[in-house]
């Protein structure tokens, strides 16, 4: 079995598990029950193995869906998915890293930058794409989103709702 995704987000293993119960891929999602342990707060991440024969179909279904969704998000009518989809790619991105496929890797990557994902302290500190760090494409990257102005999600005083805000960079 290899591992294919690593993920926070219990939608994303359904989504992916869905997937690959249609396409008849052998897989399993480890760590599922973890949130016993850890108080239901979501910080232990779900891994989902495939068998070694079926690791390429897979990842190919895995690509597809990407097209897939950057299509739909480009309806009108999905304007609020755009905001997840640089997160899918980012998730993409480590699952090729931890394949050894750096060409795709960085190119999710390069997606998820592009579809909103501005997460720089993490990039800098995630530990999945440590072999990415020493490629200028990865250095490249980073130091533009550097430069990128940083969203920051805030509580609403009145509502108590969250609210988004570009905050520009101080030098």
């Amino acid at each position: 079995m290899r591992e294919i995704v690593r993920t926070n987000d219990p939608v994303l293993v359904s989504a992916i598990e869905a997937l690959f119960n249609a396409a008849g891929i052998p897989h399993v999602v480890l760590d599922r029950n973890m949130s016993v342990l850890e108080g239901s707060i979501g910080i232990l991440p779900r891994r989902i193995q495939v068998d070694e024969a079926h690791v390429a179909r897979a990842r190919q279904l895995l690509e597809e869906a990407a097209e897939v969704l950057t299509e739909i998000a480009r309806s009108p009518q999905t304007w609020l998915w755009e905001g997840l989809l640089g997160q899918l790619y980012y998730g993409l991105s480590v699952a090729y890293a931890r394949l050894n496929d750096e060409d795709v890797a960085l190119d999710f990557l390069r997606r998820a930058v592009g579809g909103g994902w501005r997460d720089v302290h993490w990039l800098a500190s995630d530990t999945e794409l440590r072999g990415l760090r020493s490629l200028a494409r990865f250095q490249t990257l980073q130091e533009n989103l550097m430069l990128l102005p940083v969203v920051e999600f805030t509580p609403s005083a009145a509502s108590g709702a969250w609210s988004t805000a570009f905050v520009e960079k101080s030098e």
